[in-house]
């Protein structure tokens, strides 16, 4: 019984530790992805957007000039004696006294009826704004092949290193075949050998494929805004139905 628990406790570790490193495993990366992402960390992008906004705002200045423009003001004054009328009222009244504190009130109102030059400014800062988007557009133009390079420059050397690990498994298993056939005496060392040379030689041809993706991986997280890692796979688009669809027309 305490076997049967023990291995039973051993089965589910392992359920658990293959769980957890099938859940570390990056999602794989599409092309559409990398492209949104790159375009989403390329700051031009939000230049352009601070660029629209402040557009707005200058163009709401304009816009509001036509409303009328309301100025409202005080003015309080003290005095600490009050000025004494030199003459006596009629009727022996006893003369007014003028006040020591006065408060002066006023609203004004401004409106122009005429401003030839504000058709001019609204077009003069709409013709800005579009030699800015113009200009940032052009600039981020290029960013889509560069990703597009990075991308399909790792993804293809994934897949022939994909090949090139079928195939090297494929000799190895030959190379047991050949060396177990020599111990036996009924094939030459040269056999093997030649298996063995091949096998060096594919694994040579690997080893330049993964530096060659290290590098192409490094630029596609430079230019999609986060590290892309070796083990991240990368999902290359269908594109069947886009040259079936070609060729019906």
């Amino acid at each position: 019984m305490r076997g049967r628990r023990g291995t039973a406790t051993v089965a589910v570790l392992a359920a658990l530790l293959a769980g957890a490193a099938a859940a570390q495993e990056p999602a794989p990366l599409a092309l559409g992805e990398a492209e949104r992402l790159a375009y989403a960390a390329d700051p031009r992008l939000r230049q352009l957007e601070l660029e629209a906004a402040a557009s707005e705002l200058r163009l709401a200045d304009v816009a509001a000039e036509r409303l009328p423009a309301i100025t409202v003001g005080a003015e309080a004054l003290a005095q600490s004696e009050s000025v004494e009328i030199p003459f006596d009222p009629p009727g022996g009244a006893a003369p007014p006294e003028a006040p020591t504190e006065t408060v002066d009130a006023h609203v004004q109102l401004e409106r122009a009826l005429l401003d030839p030059t504000r058709a001019a400014r609204i077009a003069a800062e709409r013709a800005r704004l579009a030699e800015a988007r113009a200009r940032i557009e052009t600039a981020v133009a290029g960013l889509r092949r560069e990703v597009d390079e990075a991308f399909f420059a790792a993804a293809l050397v994934q897949e022939r290193a994909a090949r090139l690990a079928t195939a090297i498994e494929d000799l190895e298993a030959r190379l047991r075949e050949a060396e177990l056939r020599v111990a036996e005496g009924v094939a030459l060392p040269s056999e093997a050998a030649a298996v063995e040379a091949e096998i060096l030689r594919l694994r040579q041809e690997a080893a330049e494929l993964a530096a060659g993706r290290r590098a192409a991986l490094e630029r596609l997280g430079l230019l999609v805004g986060r590290p892309v890692g070796s083990a991240e796979a990368l999902v290359l688009p269908d594109l069947g139905a886009a040259v079936a669809a070609a060729r019906e027309r």
